[in-house]
C-alpha cells in the first residue's frame, strides 16, 4: 500500500489520484477499516471536486465520485448517520446531472442501504422502487436484483412474510443463476 501512495503522489492527474484514492478506500471498507477508509474516499472526493464535474473518461465504468457510496456507509458505520445521508445524497444528486446509468445505480443502491440501516420504510420504499425502475430502463439486471431485494425487505416491515420470502427468493435466484444482465 505504501509503494503504492507514493506512485499516486507522484502522478500529475487528479483523475488518476482519485481512482487510486477510491480503490484504497474501497479496499480499507471491506477490510472494516471504516476510519482509514473514511480518510482515502475523503481525498477522492476532494480531487474529483476539483475535476470537472463529468470525468471525460469512466474508469471501471463508473465515475470516481462513487466513493461518496462507501464514504457514506463507513460515516454510518463510525456513527454520524446525517453526514452519511448528506453523502448518498450528493452523489445520487451528482450522479443523476451527469447521467451515467452505472454511477446512478450505484447512488441509489447506496441510498437504499442507508434507509434499510435506518429503518426508514418510506424511504426504502422509494429507494427500491426507483432502483429497480432505473435498472429496468437501462437494462442493468445486476443492481435491479439488488432494488427487489429492498422491495422484500420492506414487505417483511410491512408484516407480509410471504410476499417478502417470495420477494427475496425471487431476487437472490435470479443472482445466483446469473439471468442477470450485467
Amino acid at each position: 500500500a505504501s509503494q503504492a501512495l507514493e506512485l499516486v503522489a507522484q502522478t500529475p492527474d487528479a483523475d488518476t489520484r482519485a481512482l487510486a484514492y477510491r480503490m484504497l478506500g474501497e479496499t480499507l471498507w471491506a477490510m472494516g477499516d471504516f476510519t482509514q477508509a473514511r480518510h482515502y474516499l475523503q481525498r477522492a472526493i476532494d480531487l474529483c471536486d476539483d475535476s470537472p464535474a463529468i470525468p471525460s473518461h469512466l474508469r471501471f465504468g463508473m465515475d470516481n465520485r462513487v466513493a461518496l457510496f462507501f464514504l457514506a456507509w463507513s460515516l454510518a458505520i463510525l456513527g454520524y448517520p446525517l453526514q452519511a445521508r448528506e453523502m448518498a445524497e450528493r452523489l445520487l444528486a451528482h450522479a443523476i446531472r451527469g447521467g451515467h446509468s452505472l454511477t446512478v445505480a450505484w447512488a441509489q443502491i447506496g441510498s437504499m442501504v442507508l434507509a434499510e440501516w435506518r429503518r426508514e420504510l418510506g424511504a426504502l420504499d422509494e429507494d427500491a422502487d426507483r432502483l429497480v425502475a432505473h435498472c429496468a430502463e437501462h437494462r442493468i439486471g445486476l443492481f435491479s436484483e439488488y432494488g427487489r431485494i429492498g422491495q422484500g425487505l420492506a414487505q417483511c416491515w410491512r408484516g407480509n412474510p410471504a410476499s417478502a420470502i417470495d420477494a427475496l427468493r425471487t431476487a437472490l435466484i435470479e443472482l445466483e443463476v446469473g439471468h442477470v444482465l450485467f
